[in-house]
């Protein structure tokens, strides 16, 4: 009886540990490129909040400025500016912003995912690469951030989504 069980458990073992193995590559831990490369030129993303039942829709607008500033603008269509933060030698400022985002945990958030997307030396844990995408994830638990980058031919996503899986915010941006 004994014998059966240790064959039946290493068995169980090694069939575990092969199919542990069957997973998409991870590239080391450091990856420094940034998610997008900004510029003088102004550059336009639809973008799409949803946080469990509720979304916002508007646009991205970045652009990188004389000083070296990089400006982040989202204001929805018609016109009503939500945020504009801006990211000057790693340091993150908020021009202005609507009072339902005015609370501390909700600009962190954006600024951990600002300074993620426009900056090289941002580390993340994991990369994997899937035919579709590219998925990079960072942080544990609450701060957990996920990452997927479709990208077409050039180095430049057409389209990026953001989720937080344990507070529930996905953030979707999408080229114009």
């Amino acid at each position: 009886m004994t014998k059966s069980f240790r064959l039946t458990s290493t068995y169980f073992i090694v069939v575990l540990l092969l199919m542990s193995c069957a997973t998409v590559p991870i590239i080391p831990r450091l990856y420094k490129l940034p998610l997008l490369n900004v510029d003088n030129k102004m550059q336009k993303f639809n973008m799409q909040i949803d946080f469990k039942k509720q979304s916002f829709s508007g646009m991205l607008i970045v652009q990188r400025r004389a000083d070296s500033e990089i400006r982040i603008v989202a204001s929805t269509f018609f016109g009503t500016t939500l945020f504009d933060f801006g990211i000057k030698d790693g340091q993150f400022a908020v021009y202005s912003c609507i009072s339902p985002l005015q609370r501390h945990n909700v600009i962190k958030l954006f600024e951990n995912n600002f300074k993620k997307l426009f900056l090289p030396s941002q580390n993340f844990r994991k990369v994997r690469l899937y035919e579709e995408y590219e998925e990079r994830i960072s942080g544990r638990n609450f701060g957990k951030s996920i990452f997927r980058i479709y990208k077409p031919q050039n180095d430049d996503f057409e389209k990026l989504t953001i989720k937080h899986p344990w507070i529930g915010i996905t953030i979707n941006l999408e080229k114009l």
